[in-house]
């Protein structure tokens, strides 16, 4: 027996631990459920013995603290839940949500924000991980609960106002308990504080709020920064003298930008402009007579900012207490590039306020009106006419600021501002600004014409078009040409020329820009690429391409003269290029082409179609581009393209020779967009080879007589009329047989008049033809109706 007992003894704890049966490891709400028992029963047995349960947030915040002391953990996760309200346990109370927020600031305001964030630093909660989780979630609900619970009490604006008014009571007590609950409510009473100091001017409580902001210091100065810039209450003397002399005592510089313009606009008070002149001078340590002209000064902060010279942190915004001369407003957060744009605008109207006259003050707050108006929509200007107000602004401003303006976008590729200024140039039709300087780079619409951007070029095509054919240069009437032929040939598919690849690599090139979404076009060799005249060949003339990569099939002694050749050539030379070099060679290459805007170098291990290149090549075209040309913007470029050339063709634009274009529009003669207009400009050129190639689409069978064949006869007549009859006795016998093939047809007809001029009809053929003439068959009558039979 007495074994018996032993055996039972031993084996008992065993028992416990033992695994559970395999269907309650599969089934977790048993589990739970069974362990949220084991542990409420616990709980209960420990105050139903020991303490009383907690029913209010101290009592279980005492709770929660006990038992982390002592170890407990899982106890002490249960009090929390129960003390944030979310055990619906039967007999467990707890304080209502209100209630709870208030002991919540109550224990901030005694134990410190530590006190909190102490729960967020246990490791384990429970060993049972449903329990540890919602512990850990608990944990970190509570710390958000107290941190707004106490930011909501703090900023309350009654609270503030109260003890704001309680600076001023009648006992000292009462004045240094208030200020002890201001100063606690830190950057939330400056707006009160200010409001106190624009209102309460020559009473007591006036000098108690201006002690409270001393005793702040520089940490909440930011909040009222903008008192200190004009927002129509230049004339409030008192206030602004006031707050002057507190930024002056507190010795904080980051209010020097705000007060160049109030030392110097007329607007604000004498007294007041000395004051903030004395301020700079103080802050900046100069004497006043040395201080720099505050419109100078203005202009550029200006343009540092608009430069993106000022370091703001990329991944924070910066906030901006507004102050709309009355009050402190809710503050605004900008993201780093709309803040720099927020204060450059502001400098710059600033610096024009003080003398409107001003022109590097005008070049920066033009450039910075036209990119923030621009940039966001750049792939849509070109097709888009100017709103009204800024058509009004740009055609009546002086045209020397226009081309100031232009000129620097041009060379800084700020791509928004040069579009907007080139319609303006072109709508106001000054010839001056299309005409190059003698032995000078051409500058407005001409240069425009030769950058580095289709968008520009196009612009500049436009613009220039535009002009009185007279004020346009012969040079200037080429490029236009030109550069209609490049728009017409250019397809919606993106494509990227690669020079000099390596022999054997021609496959792989092609391969990894096709992956990329380019279609490649090669030249392996200078010899392909340039004629000699250092000029492009066909086809590369006449290509539409988004990006340039030069391959490392170049000789390292070559490399110097065939990258200077590219870069010279004014539609490759801007171009976003991309270098393949081997890697011994990276770094010299590199530093040779550094100063060259948008030209990366990479070994020919990274070029290839990877996320990795991908992401390089997209940040390379953002970056020179801004937006990849879309394919709204090609077609509109080849339409454009196409009726210039056709206006050219009929006369309608003179003093432009579209030779350069025949080979380009042949190609369109046969797609539905293009035909109808292609097919004419092919017939007005002159020459044996115009009308044999138009006799060969009217004799062909096989064209089709709709798109082709009507248009081709109707120009080759009129081409005939003009030019008189040049096509050889085997293409005469061509169309004769076609006017045979399709008599009785609009298209026979018209072949008819063709064959008819190949030779001139005297009086004895036109007599012959009127004796051999046979009337038309007339037409059979319809059968009449039958007579319906009458009843009788």
């Amino acid at each position: 027996m007495r074994a018996m007992l032993l055996f039972l003894v031993i084996a008992f704890p065993f028992a416990l631990t033992a695994p559970a049966p395999a269907q309650e490891k599969l089934d977790p709400a048993a589990i739970n459920k069974r362990k949220t028992l084991q542990l409420l029963e616990a709980a209960a047995e420990r105050y139903r013995t020991f303490y009383k349960p907690p029913e209010k947030t101290f009592e279980y915040w005492v709770a929660i603290q006990f038992e982390m002391d002592l170890g407990k953990f899982e106890l002490a996760a249960l009090h929390l839940k129960r003390m944030l309200g979310k055990d619906e346990t039967p007999g467990v109370k707890f304080d209502a949500p209100a209630d709870l927020d208030k002991a919540l600031v109550a224990l901030e305001e005694a134990e410190g924000i530590s006190a909190f964030l102490r729960l967020q630093r246990v490791k384990l909660w429970s060993d049972h991980p449903p329990f540890h989780q919602e512990a850990v979630k608990n944990a970190d609900e509570l710390v958000e609960r107290v941190t707004k619970a106490v930011k909501g009490y703090l900023s309350d604006k009654a609270r503030i106002q109260k003890y704001i008014k309680q600076l001023d009571a009648r006992t000292p007590e009462e004045r240094g308990y208030a200020l002890i609950q201001v100063l606690r409510s830190g950057d939330y009473a400056v707006p009160e504080l200010i409001e106190t100091l624009r209102t309460q001017f020559g009473k007591s409580i006036f000098s108690r709020a201006r002690e409270v902001l001393l005793r702040m210091g520089r940490g909440p100065v930011p909040i009222y920064l903008e008192i200190f810039k004009d927002a129509g209450d230049a004339n409030a003397e008192e206030f602004r003298l006031a707050m002057l002399d507190l930024i002056h005592d507190i010795r904080d510089d980051r209010v020097v930008p705000y007060l160049w313009h109030m030392s110097a606009a007329k607007r604000y008070p004498e007294s007041v402009r000395k004051k903030a002149t004395q301020v700079l001078s103080s802050l900046l340590r100069t004497p006043q007579q040395n201080l720099p002209d505050p419109k100078v000064k203005l202009t550029l902060m200006a343009e540092q900012y608009y430069q993106h010279k000022y370091p703001f942190s990329q991944d924070e915004k910066v906030t901006i207490w507004e102050w709309d001369g009355n009050r402190i407003q809710p503050p605004i957060k900008l993201n780093p590039y709309r803040a720099e744009e927020f204060f450059a605008e502001r400098y710059a109207r600033e610096a024009l306020d003080l003398d409107p006259s001003y022109k590097p003050a005008q070049v920066v707050f033009l450039s910075l009106m036209l990119d923030r108006t621009y940039r966001p929509k750049i792939q849509t200007i070109v097709g888009e006419p100017l709103p009204p107000n800024l058509q009004k602004l740009l055609t009546s401003i002086d045209t020397d600021l226009i081309l100031r303006v232009m000129e620097r976008a041009m060379e800084e590729r700020q791509i928004p501002i040069v579009l907007p200024l080139i319609k303006a140039l072109g709508e106001r039709g000054d010839s001056r600004t299309i005409q190059a300087n003698p032995g000078d780079q051409p500058r407005g619409i001409a240069r425009a014409l030769y950058y580095a951007d289709r968008r520009v070029q196009y612009a500049g095509m436009e613009a220039a078009l535009r002009m009185p054919s007279s004020s346009v240069p012969p040079v200037t009437a080429d490029r236009i040409v030109e550069l209609s032929r490049r728009f017409l040939a250019s397809e919606l598919k993106p494509k990227a020329l690669v020079a000099y690849a390596p022999a054997g690599q021609e496959q792989p090139s092609r391969q990894t820009l096709k992956d990329l979404g380019f279609e490649a076009e090669l030249a392996v060799s200078a010899k392909d690429l340039f004629d000699t005249r250092g000029r492009l060949k066909a086809p590369f003339n006449a290509a539409d391409y988004d990006f340039l990569v030069v391959h490392k099939g170049l000789a390292e002694n070559d490399f110097a003269f065939a990258y200077g050749q590219i870069r010279r050539d004014y539609d490759l030379g801007g171009m976003p290029t991309i270098i393949v070099v081997d890697k011994a060679r990276e770094k010299a290459i590199k530093k040779f082409v550094a100063r060259d805007l948008g030209v990366i170098v990479i070994t020919d291990d990274k070029f290839t179609a990877d996320g990795a290149f991908k992401d390089l090549l997209d940040d390379h075209l953002r970056k020179i581009s801004i937006a990849k040309l879309t394919d709204d913007e090609r077609r509109l470029f080849a339409k454009t393209a196409m009726d210039r050339i056709y206006k050219m063709s009929r006369g309608e634009i003179t003093g432009y020779d579209i030779a350069p274009t025949l080979d380009v529009v042949k190609t369109k003669v046969k797609t539905p967009e293009f035909g109808l207009q292609a097919m004419e400009i092919v017939g007005r050129f002159p020459g044996r080879a115009i009308q044999a190639y138009l006799a060969g689409f009217v004799s062909d069978p096989n064209e089709d007589i709709k798109t082709v064949r009507m248009p081709a006869v109707l120009e080759l007549n009129r081409h005939m009329q003009r030019n008189g009859v040049l096509v050889d006795k085997n293409q005469l016998a061509a169309l004769k047989a076609a006017r045979d093939a399709m008599k009785g047809t609009p298209l026979g007809t018209e072949l008819n008049v063709t064959v008819s001029m190949f030779s001139r009809t005297g009086a004895p053929l036109t007599g012959r033809d009127l004796l051999n003439f046979q009337r038309d068959a007339a037409p059979v009558p319809p059968p009449m109706p039958k007579e319906e039979k009458k009843d009788n």
